[in-house]
Parts: structure tokens; C-alpha cells; sequence
């Protein structure tokens, strides 16, 4: 079970390495997707009812769901 972990996670790791260095488009994509998440993530702890998809308006465009059926 242990060894078939550490295959799995050898296999990922170098996954990861073949594909680095990313762009520069790449980075900011994945850090866009990484500070949505984080947010939306952390507001439907505090009962936030925002979708993933509402959140990433919000944050991107200053669009609530709200104003967009308008």
C-alpha cells in the first residue's frame, strides 16, 4: 500500500517536472484560479451561498449575480 503511494506521488512529481517552466500566461492563470478558490472557499465556511462561477465575477469583473440578471 505504502510503495503504491510513493509511486503514485513519483509519477505526479514528475508530471510536474516535465511540464515546468510555465509561462507567464500559465502563472497567471494558475494564480487567478488559486486566489478565486482560496476566496470562495473561505466565504462558504463563513455561510457565504456564492458559486464558484459568482465568485470568480465578483472578483473579476465587480459583477454579482444580482446585477447581472438586470
Amino acid at each position: 500500500m505504502l510503495e503504491e503511494i510513493i509511486q503514485q506521488i513519483t509519477k505526479c512529481y514528475d508530471t510536474i517536472k516535465k511540464i515546468r517552466p510555465l509561462s507567464e500566461s500559465e502563472k497567471r492563470y494558475f494564480n487567478e484560479e488559486f486566489a478565486i478558490s482560496t476566496c470562495h472557499n473561505s466565504n462558504a465556511i463563513e455561510g457565504n451561498t456564492f458559486t464558484y462561477d459568482e465568485t470568480r465575477l465578483l472578483l473579476k469583473q465587480g459583477i454579482t449575480i444580482e446585477r447581472a440578471l438586470i
